[in-house]
């Protein structure tokens, strides 16, 4: 079943599904209109409205219930770009559990992770996410607990190698046949992929793109580009989430979710979100035939310190065979292709050629 499919499956039975007694907890869905009360209109029909939580940063929200056998409650949750949630849900009942998924659109629902009873992740997007808690047969009652933090920028500083004290001597010979391996993650991004492309296509370099497939999904012409150029396009989950202590099931959505979007050009190859990853990472990646692809060269770009910056550590540590880490989404990269621009020629003057992985 497709990610459409599946979605508009999942509309059904949530209209179908009947509600347990309401939720006590220590947040309250705002009143229409009043104060808190947020003037998007959400995706589901009137009869359909779940519960809306306003959540503050580093705050606890404890809610409780108790459910019908075969009912669900539901919870709208207002995700922030760069927040971080965890969710666990604690019921005498062991086949209660709960699933999250985020709106696509107007109606399209995408499944982030499915029946389980902890999860911990970053909106890597800003929207609406329905937390959906479904009773088995036998009436029970529930426990559920979201906690928040805000911990900064997407991506949170790498471990990067030293960088060497002395410039290059500009007057050695380059060595021939040296490769440099361009890696770009979080897109696409109408903002900054486009211009990337040209830029690459200017020095015939090739790049491997680690695609969001939230973000594939809603510009496949960007896809296309990619791959028509000759770049690899990978996989970089569908919401960036951290692959560490994630579950098999939670894994397998996110993964198989983006390699659905971008079948037919889409490479077995995967960059875990920020390069978190646990003993069971390359495990369930080997499952479904995938590489873990990570990096050598980490030019701190999303942190947007300046062109002059990202240049010097991607010239400073280059190296026949690295990967660099870059990218074209999670913001705007104007600073990263400027850098770019005047790091490619100085390179390629050094011997260097700038190919795909995954091919």
């Amino acid at each position: 079943m497709t990610i459409i499919r599946r979605a508009a499956a999942i509309i059904v039975l949530l209209a179908l599904a009947a509600c347990g007694e309401p939720a006590r907890g220590s947040v309250q869905p705002p009143a229409p209109g009043g104060a808190g009360a947020t003037a998007t209109a959400s995706p589901l029909a009137a009869h359909e409205q779940p519960s809306r939580l306003e959540l503050g940063e580093g705050s606890v929200t404890n809610l409780s219930g108790r459910l019908a056998g075969g009912s669900s409650a539901r919870y709208l949750v207002r995700g922030r770009a760069g927040q971080t949630m965890v969710i666990d849900l604690d019921s005498p009942e062991e086949g209660m559990l709960f699933s999250i998924h985020a709106f696509s659109g107007a109606t399209q629902l995408t499944p982030i992770v499915e029946n389980t009873r902890r999860w911990s992740g970053q909106w890597f997007v800003a929207g609406d996410y329905l937390i959906t808690i479904s009773a088995p047969a036998a009436a029970a009652e529930y426990a559920l607990a979201l906690s928040t933090l805000d911990i900064g920028p997407l991506h949170p500083p790498h471990p990067t190698p030293p960088l060497p004290t002395a410039a290059p001597d500009p007057t050695a010979p380059p060595a021939p046949n040296k490769v440099l391996y361009l890696t770009f993650d979080d897109g696409p991004d109408p903002r900054n992929t486009p211009g990337l492309l040209e830029l690459l296509a200017r020095y015939n370099a090739r790049a491997t793109f680690f695609v969001l497939g939230h973000y594939a999904q809603a510009h496949p012409d960007l896809i296309q580009a990619e791959a028509a150029a000759g770049h690899t396009v990978a996989n970089h989950t569908f919401t960036h989430p951290s692959l560490s202590g994630i579950s098999r099931e939670a894994f397998m959505n996110e993964v198989l979710g983006t390699k659905e979007v971008i079948s037919g050009v889409g490479a077995n190859c995967l960059r875990p979100p920020y390069g978190a990853t646990d003993a069971n990472t390359r495990a369930y990646a080997a499952e479904i035939g995938y590489e873990v692809i990570m990096w050598d060269i980490d030019t701190h770009d999303w942190a947007n310190p300046g062109a002059d910056e990202i240049g010097r550590r991607l010239l400073g540590n280059a190296r026949d065979g690295a990967i660099v880490l870059m990218h074209d989404g999670g913001g705007d990269r104007a600073q990263t292709i400027a850098a770019l621009e005047a790091a490619l020629p100085a390179l390629a003057e050094q011997g260097y050629r700038f190919e795909a992985l995954c091919q």
